[in-house]
């Protein structure tokens, strides 16, 4: 599915659309028999979860879709702009690579692009590395994202490069550094990196100081973009450590 279970849960937490609605989705798409009893989040989760698991990816891709669309369209613009969990809501699908423009939900990114399924990859790949700290700085930067909170999400973006970058580099050259900069010049010097690699992240780690790490307001698009940015550096520098000699 190109919908994360981020995505999911936020849209399970936000489906009141009354218990008949509901009832009428499974029967609608044929998994009455995963129906439940209980509140209205206990049916919707029970309803995407058999949606997950039973449907292929093309449908249940279009079912979500489907779905999710409805209960936008059914909320007022004031609600999508001011409901906490709608909010969430909109942040997860932006990370899956979907807005909501004019009543439909349109990619803003190449389906393999998308954010929601680089981040799983990544929080993987970080642990399986035994990256922990990096890893944990990189959660706290998603989650944030989708909370909105766009000055922490960059906080921690910045946290989680620099622990990275100060890993990676000691990785790849045994050497020990306080500072991403610093780390970066000595493995470009070595022939570690390709210079003109390392003068690409030191650039971007110069220009994420501000506006979360340090003083200054922020917004969706900017965190978005360090968000971004900062997955698919991490990815390469995984790939980079993957192929370093033991």
């Amino acid at each position: 599915m190109r919908f994360s279970r981020k995505t999911l849960a936020n849209l399970a937490r936000v489906m009141e659309i009354g218990h008949m609605e509901l009832n009428t989705l499974f029967f609608e798409h044929g998994i009455e028999d995963a129906q439940v009893t209980g509140n209205q989040r206990d049916k919707a989760l029970a309803f995407l979860r058999a949606v997950e698991a039973r449907k292929v990816p093309s449908e249940a891709d279009e079912i979500v879709l489907e779905v999710t669309e409805r209960l936008l369209n059914l909320r007022s613009e004031y609600v999508r702009q001011h409901d906490p969990g709608i909010q969430r809501l909109l942040a997860s699908l932006n990370l899956d690579g979907l807005d909501y423009r004019d009543g439909h939900l349109v990619p803003t990114t190449p389906e393999p692009a998308a954010l929601g399924p680089q981040i799983s990859a990544l929080e993987i790949d970080l642990a399986n590395a035994g990256l922990t700290t990096a890893g944990e700085h990189y959660r706290q930067a998603s989650d944030n994202f989708v909370d909105g909170n766009w000055e922490a999400c960059n906080g921690q973006l910045r946290s989680f490069l620099e622990d990275l970058l100060i890993v990676a580099c000691e990785r790849l050259s045994g050497g020990e550094f306080k500072n991403p900069s610093s780390a970066l010049q000595h493995v470009q010097n070595r022939g570690d990196l390709d210079p003109h690699e390392c003068s690409m992240l030191r650039s971007f780690w110069s220009g994420i100081q501000d506006n979360g790490p340090h003083r200054g307001l922020s917004h969706d698009q900017e965190a978005l973009f360090r968000l971004q940015v900062s997955t698919a550096v991490a990815r390469i520098i995984l790939h980079k450590l993957r192929g370093a000699p033991a």
